[in-house]
């Protein structure tokens, strides 16, 4: 817990690297990772992200697959956007595995 906290790499390679798993890449969207870049730019693109993705929601239901090809982002990303918009009760995953709005 304390590595977690007081390293400068990236979180997801902190925690991946605990449970041994060796091989993982920056993710590129955790703190660490956005001071490391241009952070404006970078939550920004973020931002945008999450407004697209809300939009098409809305017009539809879609899985996380159809997501992944419509938006042609890292898996990661669309996780992290996806879980943005669920905790802030913006969509919801139902039982098929479609996001759509709450």
């Amino acid at each position: 817990m304390i590595k977690f906290v007081q390293s400068n790499d990236c979180r997801s390679m902190v925690i991946s690297d605990y449970f041994g798993d060796t091989k993982q890449k920056p993710c590129g969207i955790c703190d660490r990772c956005i001071s490391c870049t241009d952070s404006v730019s970078t939550k920004n693109q973020i931002s945008d992200l999450l407004k697209k993705i809300k939009i098409e929601i809305d017009k539809r239901e879609m899985t996380f697959d159809e997501l992944l090809i419509s938006f042609n982002q890292k898996e990661e990303i669309l996780k992290t956007c996806l879980e943005i918009l669920q905790r802030e009760s913006q969509i919801v995953s139902g039982l098929d595995g479609k996001f759509r709005k709450k």
